[in-house]
């Protein structure tokens, strides 16, 4: 029996069962919903009380939530070279009520909280020596490890410096994964791996060639940002820039790529391009358009060279959906040092042919998601018996590729409902431009606003007249009519208004 102001308290524990993934992309290891508990008792006359509801959480534990797992690394490399595979897995947890450990928060500087990245690398790959604080290697894992982990949206470029020495020739894949463990006094309380991927690196060996070999591949974005926001210089792009293999919806890239003539007199050239897409929906076979081509051709032994556009067009080979390849030919640009020139070299004397090619990516795909256009990689090639170009008788050397990441923002606008009380003064909020991006920011060296506000037309409604007042809010500066920022014209029942640059405005009508 329990006498008047005596209380009884009931103790208990419950468990969550994360749900078991690895992978890429968005994850909800848990689910935003709300944990309740209902509590019902009666009085000392055996009649029901009111229940009582405890909310004890609402949480949850995310991979990639509003960020994205990023992943640098050289597509080529060659024998004896040092390289680093930069990896930034993104992680969440976060909510209220979220679980501890032992009383300690699962993202914390504490022991009971560990996270790994392990690599798993080809023969030939080893970690530098002396091992960086946090590396280890075992047989061919190498794995980072830290206690070190801050709340809520845990995102840290970890990097793996590498070296190789040749053994295996060609791609080799490098799967990398992610692991969080949480242990308590008990013993581990939860332990998964988050992150599973693929990093994939070509190796090239020495080897003797005979035939057009590749030399050299890069991609670099030609789409230039302001120095700052007053938008009047623009930054000079070179391979330092930040971002530089990142683009945004419409930016231009270039690829240049050179090719050597060994041991051989050829009177005929290829080159192919092959570019993969995650999906059709990350833009397919028309994610990039070519827009522009340049060929120089170096003919060494006569010491002259010349330059032109490539003349015929590519011919585009696809799936239709994730495999995409540009093949072209590019025999009859040898007349861009005569007729009679053939593309040559021997021991002494080597032919050079370098290609320029100029791309726009498409601004039409899968917003907010972040996209990498995997297999970007260049051949060159010929064929002893042209023009009938049979398969035995092809000769290359080599391919060489380069990486190029692209997203697109999602970009929409909102209104916000306000009520109103006689003539009292209202302000109505419209939301002109939110913005979504993943990730936060793939341009730091640059400023690249995604929108250019240039006017907002409003129709004012039935039975209110505007003030004249237009004020921003959530932005830089307090932009508004009164200051100079905004011009705001009346007419026909509208409202006009031509801002600077602004991202949110507040208008201001009376009811």
């Amino acid at each position: 029996m329990i006498y008047h102001q005596e209380a009884t308290e009931f103790s208990f524990d419950f468990t969550v069962t994360p749900k078991d993934n690895c992978g890429v992309s968005r994850f909800d290891y848990m689910a935003w919903e709300h944990t309740y508990i209902d509590t019902y008792f009666k009085d000392q006359c055996k009649s029901d009380r009111i229940p009582e509801r405890i909310d004890i959480g609402y949480f949850n534990i995310i991979r990639d939530y509003t960020d994205v797992t990023e992943v640098e690394a050289p597509t080529d490399i060659v024998d004896n070279e040092d390289f680093v595979v930069s990896i930034a897995p993104a992680f969440y947890a976060g909510g209220a009520g979220l679980p501890t450990i032992d009383g300690t928060a699962m993202f914390s500087n504490d022991a009971s909280s560990v996270w790994s990245i392990t690599l798993t690398v080809p023969t030939g790959m080893a970690l530098q020596t002396p091992l960086p604080a946090g590396f280890t290697q075992s047989g061919n894992e190498v794995t980072y490890s830290t206690t070190d982990m801050y709340a809520g949206r845990f995102k840290e470029w970890v990097d793996f410096p590498m070296t190789f020495t040749c053994g295996p020739n060609g791609n080799q894949a490098i799967p990398y994964k992610t692991n969080y463990t949480a242990t308590s006094a008990a013993g581990v309380c939860w332990t998964q791996d988050i992150h599973c991927g693929t990093v994939n690196i070509y190796t090239h060996c020495p080897g003797g060639c005979v035939g057009p070999a590749i030399e050299g591949f890069t991609a670099r974005r030609l789409t230039a940002g302001w120095t700052d926001d007053t938008m009047t210089t623009k930054v000079v792009l070179d391979d330092n820039t930040d971002g530089i293999k990142k683009y945004l919806a419409g930016d231009q890239m270039k690829i240049t790529t050179t090719a050597s003539i060994n041991s051989i007199s050829l009177d005929n050239l290829y080159f192919d391009l092959t570019y993969d897409t995650a999906s059709l929906a990350a833009g397919g076979s028309d994610i990039i358009t070519l827009i522009d081509t340049k060929i120089t051709i170096n003919d060494n032994s006569a010491g002259t060279s010349n330059s032109g556009v490539i003349n015929a067009a590519p011919v585009l080979t696809t799936n239709g959906s994730t495999e995409h390849m540009l093949s072209f030919d590019l025999s009859d640009e040898k007349d861009l040092i005569s007729a009679a020139y053939l593309f040559e070299g021997d021991a002494t004397n080597r032919d050079i042919v370098e290609v320029e090619l100029t791309f726009e990516f498409s601004k039409d795909f899968q917003d907010i998601a972040y996209f990498e256009l995997t297999n970007l990689r260049g051949e060159f090639f010929a064929f002893t018996d042209y023009p009938a170009n049979t398969s035995p008788n092809r000769v290359g050397c080599d391919t060489w590729g380069d990486r190029a990441y692209y997203s697109r923002p999602r970009i929409y606008g909102g209104n916000l409902a306000h009520a109103t009380n006689g003539c009292t003064p209202s302000n109505g909020v419209i939301y002109n431009m939110v913005k979504n991006m993943a990730p936060a920011d793939m341009h730091a060296d640059e400023y690249r606003p995604l929108t250019l506000w240039t006017s907002t037309v409003i129709d004012i409604p039935e039975g209110a007249r505007f003030t004249g007042n237009v004020t921003s809010i959530q932005f830089q500066g307090a932009y508004s009519t009164a200051t100079g920022e905004f011009i705001a014209t009346e007419s026909g029942g509208q409202i006009t208004i031509t801002p600077i640059l602004i991202l949110e405005i507040e208008i201001k009508v009376v009811q």
